[in-house]
């Protein structure tokens, strides 16, 4: 509809205007499907990405060795985001009683300060693959997330 007003307005026929606007050839569309395609497939990368991580992480808790060891320290990064946002990360130790060797988790990058909610001592719940606690995943979910990252 739009068009049959701007062929009027203009006063070209739409067989004028298809001819007046920029041809599409074969080579155009090819490129274009080419730029869609790679964009999909690098979506599709970092959506499975995203997905393993997610099914990992449910993995060690239903599965996984629960520990609850002291928090050591809040860290804040000083690598800065792209909009010049702050990165913390959350530092645990644990000493295996089997063993006796100690083992020092890291939280995944966090976009607020924790030091707000959790103090030195305070614990938050780790799942490791019992045996291999290079595999683990520690449980920020508890924490109250600020306005600005919940989408509102």
């Amino acid at each position: 509809m739009l068009g049959a007003v701007y062929c009027l307005c203009w006063g070209l026929l739409p067989e004028q205007l298809r001819s007046a606007s920029f041809p599409t050839t074969s080579r155009d569309s090819l490129t274009s499907l080419l730029y869609g395609l790679f964009i999909t497939v690098v979506c599709g990368v970092f959506g499975a990405f995203q997905l393993r991580k997610q099914r990992r992480h449910e993995r060690l808790m239903q599965f996984g060795r629960r520990i609850d060891p002291p928090i050591t320290k809040i860290e804040e990064s000083l690598w800065r985001g792209g909009n010049g946002g702050r990165f913390y990360y959350i530092y645990s130790q644990w000493q295996d009683p089997a063993t006796g060797k100690k083992h020092t988790f890291e939280s995944e990058r966090l976009g607020f300060d924790p030091s707000t909610h959790l103090r030195r001592g305070d614990t938050l719940p780790i799942y490791f693959e019992p045996g291999n606690t290079a595999h683990y995943y520690f449980d920020v979910s508890s924490l109250p997330k600020p306005r600005h990252l919940l989408g509102n």
